[in-house]
């Protein structure tokens, strides 16, 4: 069972590790002139580690391993103003970087969409829970990479519960990615981590992939044993 925490108070003197602006030198996206805003929250729960068998069948290594993790949420202010779309985008292992929403941002916006970060890079929570602001990100910990593809199928499943998150029903879900980011999804769909993220009702929780850049090498959750 996952679980959420937050949304997190956002101040000056502690804000979220790539938050869309800083004000005291004009940088980012000025998310309030725009009527959006940003939200930070907490994810616990468990995940399973993958690898092949001698068939390459995925299978699971080791199970239930738990963690904490953490989630930017960018959405509209005004309510009734979400449209009911979402691009959720595991965050870059180069400082978090949001690939995706950097790219899409002004589409974002202008469509009343919403775009969630989730950090799924073990080195990025490390580097936040020890060096970037421990008093607000000491309780992160990812212990192995591959815990990031239950994860975001976890998150994505969570997001559906827009009403919650987004002040409004979630239609459609799209998971987003380039280069790295953009081979993680192409994995995550290709290797049948889609086919495990599905609603309570059997429907697929994500409805659709919007892959910037993927290697064309065979980049896949685990190395055969």
């Amino acid at each position: 069972m996952v679980e959420f925490e937050g949304p997190r108070l956002s101040r000056p003197e502690s804000r979220p590790f790539g938050t869309a602006f800083l004000p005291e030198i004009g940088l980012g996206v000025d998310l309030s002139a725009r009527r959006y805003e940003e939200q930070e929250y907490l994810v616990r729960g468990t995940a399973n580690l993958y690898a092949y068998d001698a068939q390459l069948v995925r299978r699971v290594h080791t199970a239930e391993v738990p963690y904490t993790t953490r989630i930017l949420v960018r959405r509209p202010s005004e309510p009734g103003a979400f449209s009911g779309v979402v691009q959720v985008e595991p965050l870059h292992p180069s400082v978090d970087n949001p690939n995706v929403w950097t790219q899409l941002w002004r589409h974002i916006v202008r469509n009343g969409q919403a775009w969630v970060g989730v950090t799924v890079v073990p080195a990025n929570a490390t580097f936040m829970a020890t060096s970037f602001d421990p008093d607000r990100n000491g309780s992160l910990a990812l212990s192995d990479e591959g815990l990031g593809w239950d994860i975001l199928g976890q998150v994505a499943t969570a997001l559906r519960d827009g009403t919650r998150f987004f002040g409004g029903p979630t239609e459609r879900l799209y998971l987003s990615g380039r280069s790295y980011t953009g081979t993680f999804c192409r994995v995550f769909a290709m290797d049948g981590f889609h086919d495990d993220t599905r609603l309570a009702d059997g429907r697929p929780a994500i409805d659709g992939y919007l892959i910037g850049i993927s290697s064309g090498s065979l980049n896949r959750v685990a190395t055969t044993p």
